[in-house]
C-alpha cells in the first residue's frame, strides 16, 4: 500500500514542477540546464 501512495506522491511533484516550469515558459531542457539535471530527470 505504501508503495501507491509514494507513486502517487511522485505524480503529484512532477505535476507541480511542470506547472512551475510552463509558468516560467521555460523548456525541459533549460529548465533542466537552470538546475543542473539531466533533462530525463
Amino acid at each position: 500500500m505504501q508503495k501507491n501512495i509514494d507513486n502517487n506522491d511522485n505524480i503529484l511533484v512532477g505535476e507541480r514542477i511542470r506547472n512551475i516550469r510552463e509558468n516560467f515558459h521555460m523548456s525541459r531542457e533549460k529548465f533542466s540546464e537552470m538546475i543542473d539535471v539531466s533533462e530525463v530527470f
